[in-house]
């Protein structure tokens, strides 16, 4: 979540309009969160340059059912707002891999990379495990594909960004990047020779 606030905090700052779906918090929790990490979207929401809605199911109980009307409300409302926001962040889809039929979920990401010639971007997170015929699809369907795990490298606690998907890149790149992420300053890379990679 700081990781990708930190990329929200930036594309806020280049004057994107972003909606955001969550699956794990409010609005005003995150906020709260944000602000306590060095990050005030505060502006950003109340100027609706960050809407942002809570994806829950009454009394938490997901089912595929519950989760196909999901993904319908999903794609409708990002018709409904692709007009207004060009960028739209679902933070996570780990409800979606556990309770979807992987036709579904890739139904739902088809439809999201028919909006991209149209000018709008997508940012889709997970934590889970996906199969591979999912993960296939993942990667097919992404320009950006990163994968971003915890590394202890030479005694020191850093994310280790990497880079499995980069199209459009304009001159090579590393295909793992070593992260310090902090709060009140952003993302810092640590070069290799500290890290050992």
């Amino acid at each position: 979540t700081i990781f990708l606030s930190q990329i929200l905090n930036g594309l806020l700052k280049s004057d994107y309009l972003i909606t955001y779906f969550s699956t794990q918090t409010t609005a005003k929790e995150y906020l709260t969160k944000m602000k306590q990490l060095g990050l005030d979207f505060v502006n950003a929401f109340i100027r609706k340059h960050l809407y942002f809605i809570t994806i829950h199911v009454k009394e938490g109980k997901w089912s595929e059912a519950s989760i196909k009307i999901l993904l319908n409300f999903l794609r409708d409302t990002i018709d409904r707002l692709k007009n207004s926001y060009n960028v739209f962040v679902v933070d996570s889809i780990d409800i979606f891999i556990e309770y979807s039929r992987e036709i579904d979920l890739i139904d739902f990401l088809t439809f999201c990379k028919t909006q991209v010639p149209l000018g709008k971007s997508f940012i889709l997170t997970m934590s889970k495990e996906v199969g591979e015929e999912l993960s296939s699809e993942l990667k097919k369907q992404s320009d950006v594909y990163f994968i971003l795990s915890n590394r202890d490298l030479g005694g020191k606690a850093v994310k280790l960004l990497q880079v499995v998907k980069m199209n459009g890149a304009i001159e090579p790149y590393q295909n793992q990047i070593a992260l310090e992420i902090e709060p009140n300053f952003g993302l810092r890379v640590v070069p290799y020779s500290l890290t050992g990679v």
